[in-house]
């Protein structure tokens, strides 16, 4: 995991971040640019003083960040406007049982109850 961050970083801040999805769950967890400051912070101090991570790394891994927390905001939007539509469409399935319901009535009353001519023709 390490290497994906591209240096050498605090283990207990990367097991903290790990667990930390675990408690929240993959579908719940919420980006926590926190931890990014602080696994960021670790990697700093802990790199390597002949080998130092590029400047360039940095703001890759910042640009991801964004991306991912981007994402995750979007995806949070599409659940809740899928909530919505579930929401409106068993309303939508209701009315129209409701208006169903009301042709069968009216069709079964006209159908009891013919019209008497009473010779008006």
């Amino acid at each position: 995991m390490a290497s994906e961050i591209g240096g050498i970083i605090d283990q207990a801040l990367v097991e903290q971040a790990v667990e930390q999805t675990r408690i929240n769950g993959t579908a719940e967890s919420e980006f926590d640019p926190d931890m990014f400051i602080k696994l960021l912070s670790a990697q700093l101090q802990n790199q390597n003083p002949f080998d130092t991570v590029e400047t360039e790394q940095i703001v890759q891994q910042q640009a991801i960040i964004a991306q991912v927390e981007q994402s995750a905001k979007q995806v949070a939007t599409i659940e809740e406007q899928t909530e919505t539509l579930n929401a409106l469409s068993d309303s939508i399935g209701s009315e129209l049982a409701s208006i169903n319901q009301s042709i069968t009535e009216i069709r079964d009353f006209i159908i009891s109850n013919p019209e008497e001519d009473g010779g008006a023709s």
